[in-house]
C-alpha cells in the first residue's frame, strides 16, 4: 500500500508513459500513412486525330470476254477471238471506219483497216521482308569459386572470345565478297586455309543441256538431295523428348509387414557387388538455329523481248561455313574424349525447265495461221521493276560458365536447348504479253546468301574421377539453296522489223503495226505488247545468315564422400541450317538485244574450319574493309551487350574477379 505522496507520483509517471506511447504511435502512424502507395488514379484519354490517306485504291479485274471481229478483206467469215476487256477502244490508222457498241461491251470492226486496243500498263511490284531473332542466354551456376589458370582465364574471358566470333563474321564476309571471283588468285592471306570450290558458266550449262539442271554437294556434283538436315533434325527431337521406353516388369523391393514384434535383419554389402553411379549430367549444347524461305513469282515476261540496251542475266549462290571449334579438356580422362567431329556441308541445285508460249484457239476451236490482225498495247513511261529482296538472320549467345562439385544425387543440367527459327513465303504475279518492249536496258538476277558461323570453343576443367565422360563437336552447319527457273531464254540477232519498231519507242511515238512481219507474231491473232520506255528490273534477293557462340566453361570438383558419382557432358550437337527456294515462272523467250548480251551463273561454296584435328591461322590481315552484313549486326546484336572488363578490379569472366569469387549456389538449388 503506497502512501499518498508515493501513489501521486506513480500515477503521474504512468500518465507521463502513457503519453510518450501515444505520440510515439502517432509519430509511427503518420510515416507509415506518408509510406502508402497513392491511389491510382487515371490519366485522361489522349485525343489523337489520325488521318488515314489511301492513294492505291482496288480496281476492276479485267476478265476475257469474245468479241466477234469481221474483216472484210483477209477474212470472209466471222470468227471470235479473247482479247482483255478494256475501257476503250482506240482508233489508230483507219480509213472509212464504221464502229457498232452493242450492251455486250463488244466492239465491232466493218471496213479496212488494223484494230488497236488498249491495255491498262503493268505495274512496279517491290517487296521487303527482314526477320531477324537475337537471343543472349550465357548463363552463370557457380557452386564454387572458379579456380582457372591464367592462360585459360585469358581466352575463356568474354572479350576474347567476342574478338574471336568477330574475327570469324569477318572471314565469312570476305569469302562471300569473293564469291565472283577467282579462287585461287584469293588476295587475303587470312583466306588461305579456306575450302572453296567455284561453279561458273560454261560447266553449269552444259549440265543443264544435258540434264535439266545441276545438283552440287561441296563443290562435287551428286545425283540426289541428302537427307543430312532432316535426319539431324529428328535426331534432335529425339533426344530432347527422351523418348526412352519404361520397363514393362520394373523392378520391386519386396518388404515384410510385422506388428509388435522386433525384425533383425541383416544386409551384406560385398565388394564384389557392382555399384551404381548416381546419373549426373550437364548439357550446354542442342541450339537449333533455322532460317527457311520460298519465293516465287510470275514476273512480266514474253515470247519476244526487243531490248534497246544491254540484256543481262545472273543467277548467283553463295554457300559459306565459319567454324571454331578447338575444345580445352583438363582431366585425368582427358586421353579418352569422345569428340564427334562436326559436319558442315553446302548443297545447291539449280535447274531450267522450258515453257514455250502456246498460240490461242478461237472459241470456235480453229487455230489463228498467220500475222496478227491486231494489237493490244500497255505503254509505260519510265522503268518498269519487278523485285523482291529478304533477310533473315538468327543470333544466339550461349556462352555459359559453370562450377559444380560431386553430389550424393541426381544432377541433370540443361543451359541449352535454344531454337531460333525464320520462316518466310512469298509470291508475286504479273500479267504475260506477246512482246516485251524495252527502251532501256533488261536485268534480271536472282541470288542466294548463305552463312553459317559457330563458335564452339569448350573449356573442360575436371578434378580427378569427377567426369565420366564429355561428347563435344556433333555440330552441323547446313546451307541448303535451289533456284528453278522455268521459261528458257536465248539471244538471237535483232531482226529488221524488231529494229524498226524499237525505232518509234526511242521516238517516244511508239507505233506496234511496225511489228508487222516479226516471225514470233505468226499464229497469233490478237498481239499483246508491252512497251517501257525506261529500264526493266526483274530482282530476288535472299540473304540469310545464323551465328552462334556457344563457348563454354565447365569446371568440376571432386568430394571424397561422392567420389561414386561422374558427371557426364554434352556441349555440342547445335544446328546450324539455312534453307532457301527460288521459283522463277516465265515464258521461253527470244531476247534482241541492241547493246548486247551477258548471262552467267555462279555457285560458289567454301569454308572454313578451327578444329582440334586441323588448326587454322586466320592471319593478321586488316579485313576490316570487306566486312558487311554478318559483322555489322553481329556489333550491333551482341557485342554490345557484353559486360566491359573492369580494369581496377580485374573481373573478366563472368564478372567474376580474378576467376576466384563470386555469387554461389551453394545449397544446389538450380539443379533439377
Amino acid at each position: 500500500m503506497l502512501d499518498r505522496n508515493s501513489e501521486a507520483i506513480a500515477h503521474f509517471i504512468g500518465q507521463f508513459d502513457q503519453a510518450i506511447d501515444a505520440l510515439l504511435n502517432r509519430m509511427d502512424y503518420e510515416e507509415f500513412t506518408a509510406q502508402q502507395a497513392a491511389e491510382y488514379e487515371p490519366a485522361d484519354l489522349l485525343n489523337v486525330k489520325v488521318l488515314v490517306s489511301s492513294p492505291l485504291s482496288l480496281t476492276d479485274m479485267y476478265p476475257q470476254i469474245d468479241m466477234p471481229i469481221w474483216l472484210s478483206a483477209s477474212y470472209p467469215s466471222p470468227m471470235s477471238i479473247g482479247l482483255p476487256r478494256s475501257e476503250g477502244f482506240r482508233e489508230f490508222g483507219i480509213d472509212n471506219i464504221h464502229l457498232i457498241y452493242s450492251g455486250a461491251s463488244t466492239w465491232a470492226h466493218f471496213g479496212m483497216g488494223q484494230m488497236l486496243f488498249t491495255l491498262p500498263p503493268a505495274n512496279s511490284w517491290a517487296a521487303t521482308a527482314a526477320q531477324t531473332n537475337t537471343l543472349l542466354d550465357d548463363d552463370t551456376l557457380l557452386v564454387r569459386p572458379l579456380e582457372l589458370p591464367e592462360d585459360v582465364a585469358r581466352d575463356a574471358s568474354p572479350q576474347a572470345l567476342d574478338t574471336l566470333l568477330v574475327q570469324l563474321a569477318k572471314l565469312a564476309d570476305a569469302l562471300d565478297k569473293f564469291a565472283s571471283s577467282d579462287p585461287e588468285s584469293m588476295p587475303i592471306e587470312a583466306l588461305s586455309d579456306a575450302h572453296m570450290s567455284q561453279i561458273k558458266g560454261d560447266e553449269v550449262f552444259d549440265a543443264v543441256a544435258e540434264d535439266g539442271g545441276i545438283l552440287i554437294l561441296d563443290g562435287a556434283e551428286v545425283d540426289a538431295a541428302p537427307e543430312t538436315l532432316s535426319d539431324a533434325l529428328d535426331a534432335r527431337s529425339d533426344r530432347l523428348t527422351d523418348a526412352e521406353e519404361l520397363d514393362e516388369e520394373p523392378e520391386v523391393n519386396e518388404g515384410r509387414a510385422v506388428t509388435g514384434e522386433t525384425l533383425i535383419q541383416n544386409i551384406e554389402i560385398s565388394s564384389d557387388q557392382p555399384f551404381t553411379p548416381v546419373p549426373q549430367e550437364i548439357s550446354t549444347g542442342d541450339n537449333l538455329l533455322m532460317n527457311k524461305a520460298v519465293l516465287g513469282g510470275i514476273a512480266p515476261d514474253a515470247g519476244i523481248f526487243i531490248v534497246g540496251g544491254d540484256y543481262t542475266s545472273t543467277v548467283k549462290i553463295s554457300q559459306i561455313n565459319v567454324e571454331s571449334n578447338v575444345d580445352l579438356v583438363m582431366s585425368d580422362v582427358a586421353d579418352v574424349v569422345e569428340t564427334t567431329p562436326s559436319t558442315a556441308e553446302n548443297f545447291a541445285e539449280i535447274s531450267y525447265m522450258s515453257n514455250a508460249p502456246t498460240a490461242a484457239v478461237g472459241v470456235n476451236g480453229v487455230a489463228h495461221t498467220g500475222g496478227p490482225v491486231g494489237y493490244a498495247l500497255a505503254s509505260l513511261e519510265g522503268d518498269l521493276v519487278f523485285t523482291s529482296h529478304t533477310v533473315q538472320i538468327n543470333l544466339i549467345s550461349d556462352n555459359d560458365v559453370i562450377t559444380y562439385e560431386q553430389v550424393f544425387h541426381t544432377v541433370d543440367i540443361s543451359l541449352g536447348e535454344n531454337s531460333a527459327i525464320n520462316a518466310a513465303v512469298l509470291n508475286g504475279f504479273q500479267h504475260g504479253y506477246d512482246v516485251f518492249m524495252v527502251g532501256g536496258d533488261m536485268i534480271q538476277t536472282a541470288s542466294i546468301s548463305q552463312t553459317n558461323i559457330l563458335l564452339d570453343n569448350d573449356f573442360v576443367l575436371a578434378e580427378n574421377g569427377t567426369l565420366g565422360s564429355v561428347l563435344t563437336g556433333g555440330n552441323l552447319l547446313w546451307n541448303e539453296a535451289a533456284i528453278s527457273i522455268t521459261g528458257i531464254d536465248s539471244v538471237v540477232d535483232m531482226t529488221g522489223d524488231a529494229s524498226r519498231a524499237l525505232d518509234s519507242l526511242n521516238a517516244g511515238d511508239f507505233d506496234p503495226f511496225r511489228l508487222d512481219g516479226l516471225d514470233g507474231l505468226n499464229g497469233t491473232q490478237i498481239a499483246r505488247v508491252l512497251a517501257v520506255e525506261g529500264d526493266y528490273v526483274m530482282s530476288t534477293t535472299l540473304t540469310q545468315i545464323n551465328i552462334l557462340a556457344d563457348a563454354d566453361l565447365i569446371q568440376l570438383f571432386a568430394q571424397d564422400d561422392a567420389a561414386f558419382s561422374q558427371f557426364d557432358l554434352r556441349t555440342g550437337d547445335n544446328i546450324l541450317a539455312n534453307s532457301a527456294t527460288i521459283n522463277v515462272m516465265g515464258l521461253d523467250s527470244d531476247i534482241m538485244a541492241s547493246g548486247g548480251a551477258y548471262s552467267d551463273v555462279v555457285i560458289f561454296q567454301a569454308g572454313m574450319y578451327d578444329t582440334d584435328a586441323a588448326s587454322l591461322d586466320f592471319g593478321d590481315t586488316d579485313i576490316s574493309g570487306l566486312a558487311s552484313e554478318a559483322v555489322a549486326f553481329l556489333v550491333d546484336g551482341m557485342i554490345d551487350g557484353t559486360p566491359a572488363l573492369d580494369e581496377t578490379t580485374g573481373a573478366d569472366v563472368c564478372g567474376v574477379e580474378g576467376c576466384q569469387s563470386g555469387s554461389f549456389d551453394t545449397l544446389n538449388t538450380m539443379i533439377s
